[in-house]
């Protein structure tokens, strides 16, 4: 289930992946993961497990919305 109804909602796929769809749109060679993650930690939290990230970025990649070459994550339009 994606939606947890007792965590803070800063955590939620949704909210993160909106975070990283953002930032993704801003780079037009891609990004890095670790560029990434550091995104979600200064926007959600500092000490967010990169696991969240993870989690993200394959959900993201499920709905083919994102795709990654050369290490790099892009927007699928």
């Amino acid at each position: 289930m994606l939606i947890n109804t007792d965590r803070n909602p800063k955590y939620s796929l949704f909210y993160v992946g909106f975070e990283i769809l953002n930032y993704i749109k801003k780079g037009k060679n891609g990004v890095s993961i670790d560029e990434i993650y550091r995104l979600i930690q200064s926007k959600v939290d500092s000490d967010i497990n990169i696991t969240y990230v993870y989690y993200t970025l394959d959900w993201l990649f499920m709905m083919s919305t994102i795709k990654i070459e050369e290490e790099r994550v892009f927007i699928c339009y």
